[in-house]
């Protein structure tokens, strides 16, 4: 799921070396609870960048996140949290394997 794939992402190395950069630039600190927030100047450099960009262009993404996504149904689908996983009823799933099938597998022969 997208969320996965987001958390994984920002806990990675390549992330952290540029979060590390970012703070001994002066651009991102620790906020509350160790979350990193971008200081003043980091958020003029975010305004500067996104002033620069075409407003479809892939670095309003890269400054604002979801939010500079230009399409909408785009934009949604990246800011909606991943639903829960469903839990099947195991009784209920049938045909675990081939011969309990009823359709004909004639992929591989007669």
């Amino acid at each position: 799921m997208l969320g996965d794939l987001l958390r994984a992402t920002a806990a990675s190395g390549e992330v952290r070396a540029i979060a590390d950069a970012l703070k001994e630039a002066g651009l991102l600190r620790a906020g509350l609870r160790g979350a990193l927030r971008p200081t003043r100047t980091g958020r003029a450099a975010r305004r500067r960048a996104v002033e620069e960009v075409p407003p479809d262009g892939p670095g309003r993404c890269a400054a604002l996140g979801p939010d500079g996504v230009g399409e909408a149904g785009l934009r949604e689908i990246l800011l909606t949290e991943d639903p829960k996983p469903l839990k099947l009823d195991q009784a209920r799933r049938r045909g675990h394997d081939l011969e309990s099938s009823n359709l004909s597998d004639t992929q591989y022969g007669p």
